[in-house]
């Protein structure tokens, strides 16, 4: 005879099996509570994530709402103004220029200078090299500025205009430089040797052999960082303007001297320029050389048609002397720092 269990006992069995399931459910979300509890209190969670839930939402929320509010403060923005940067740029035209060290920097344009001699390329057009520094280290240097005229220290001399770009490369608010004219490469190398944050647009018209050589080089030594664009700066910088959001806080223009090529420059660069805080630099101008006079044009064009508000200029006698009014084996160079007008 078969004994068979009472319904008394089937009852039994279905409600132990049901407490069972609801045991082996609600611990997780049990477990969950708890432990939002605990970190609350501990100030590792927000408070507002220990609230109750239909369980089955606080199984599949329990991961999301127990992340983590991070205690620690998130550092001050300390980017200096647009402001401080302008009067950081006038006290470098007062002087601080001075107090610039170029010897990492005349280091690495003698390591340039040697690669593109080994190279094959032994003679760099319109450049001041390390050999032409060294030759000329026991003339007599002279500088001009529109404010005064001083004779300074023998070796202070032939790096002025780089102690000046120099400075305005460590204005905190320098970021980009964009520059129409790379040549060798010198003035691309002061620029990214001042500062790690900054990046290099320059064009070129790849007009002498060594230029690409010199661009190696220098994106070799500075890997993504340096950026070269090819061709007619009167076009290349317009087209450029289009496929870019890019703003030049320093914009140094040393490109074609001749038939207004540099106004035309100016003109196109100015949709480059960073409304808020922006320097341009053209080189070689107020100075007395063939290839000082056409930039030197543009530059008064410039201002009297109200497209660039001039800061500062300088003129740099290079060495040799005076005879009879007139200099012998020696020659000037310059340039001009201005910003431009309503540019917001």
């Amino acid at each position: 005879m078969i004994k068979r269990h009472s319904p008394s006992y089937a009852k039994r069995y279905y409600y132990c099996a049901i407490i069972m399931i609801l045991v082996l459910v609600t611990a997780p979300v049990s477990y969950t509570l708890r432990q939002c509890r605990l970190n609350a209190k501990k100030s590792l969670y927000s408070k507002s994530h220990c609230h109750y839930r239909p369980w089955i939402m606080q199984i599949l929320l329990s991961r999301k709402s127990a992340t983590p509010v991070s205690s620690e403060r998130k550092p001050v923005d300390l980017k200096p103004s647009a402001s401080e940067c302008y009067e950081e740029l006038h006290n470098i035209i007062r002087g601080q220029w001075r107090v610039q060290q170029l010897t990492a920097h005349n280091l690495l344009v003698s390591h340039l200078d040697q690669h593109l001699h080994d190279t094959g390329f032994t003679e760099i057009s319109g450049n001041i090299g390390s050999r032409d520094m060294e030759r000329w280290a026991e003339k007599t240097w002279y500088y001009h500025t529109m404010c005064s005229f001083c004779i300074l220290d023998l070796h202070e001399i032939p790096f002025i205009s780089r102690k000046y770009l120099r400075a305005i490369a460590g204005i905190p608010c320098v970021k980009i430089v964009c520059e129409i004219g790379f040549n060798a490469g010198h003035s691309s190398l002061l620029w990214l040797s001042a500062s790690p944050d900054i990046t290099v647009y320059t064009f070129d018209n790849l007009l002498f052999d060594y230029v690409q050589a010199a661009v190696r080089y220098i994106m070799d030594l500075y890997p993504g960082r340096f950026h070269l664009i090819a061709g007619d700066s009167t076009k290349s910088v317009p087209f450029a303007s289009l496929h870019t959001k890019d703003k030049c806080d320093v914009m140094f223009i040393d490109g074609n001297h001749f038939d207004g090529g540099a106004y035309i420059d100016m003109v196109n660069f100015r949709s480059f320029a960073n409304p808020d805080f922006h320097v341009l630099i053209l080189d070689d101008v107020s100075c007395n050389e063939y290839y000082c006079e056409d930039p030197t044009r543009c530059w008064r064009r410039a201002i009297n048609e109200n497209l660039v508000e001039e800061v500062h200029h300088a003129t740099i006698t290079l060495p040799g002397e005076k005879k009879d009014g007139n200099w012998v084996d020696g020659w000037e160079t310059g340039f001009s720092i201005g910003t431009y007008v309503d540019l917001k």
